[in-house]
C-alpha cells in the first residue's frame, strides 16, 4: 500500500495515517475501534476503526492484550480506493 501511495505522490500522508492506526492499536484498541462481532471460539472480538478514509479491521483477544491487524482498506474518497492489497 505504501509503495503504491508513493507512486501516486501521497506516500508521506499514507505513512502518517498508518502510523496513527498502529499507535491506536497499541495504546487504545478497545477505545478506538467499534466492536463488530464476538469470535467466541477464538476468545477474540473483531473491531473496525477508521482514520483518514482508511478502514482498519482487527481482532483483540478478550483476556490477553494481543491485537491482530487483518486489513487496512482504503474507503471511498481515498486516492487508493478500489485497489487490492491482498497478497
Amino acid at each position: 500500500m505504501v509503495a503504491r501511495a508513493h507512486a501516486r505522490g501521497i506516500g508521506p500522508a499514507v505513512e502518517r495515517s498508518v502510523a496513527y492506526i498502529v499507535d491506536r492499536l497499541i495504546n487504545d484498541p478497545r477505545g478506538w475501534g467499534d466492536p463488530i462481532r464476538n469470535l467466541r471460539k477464538a476468545g477474540q472480538i473483531e473491531y473496525q476503526g477508521r482514520y483518514n478514509r482508511l478502514l482498519a479491521v482487527y481482532t483483540l483477544h478478550e483476556r490477553i492484550p494481543l491485537v491482530f491487524l487483518w486489513r487496512i482498506i482504503p474507503q471511498e474518497g481515498h486516492p487508493l480506493f478500489g485497489e487490492n492489497f491482498d497478497v
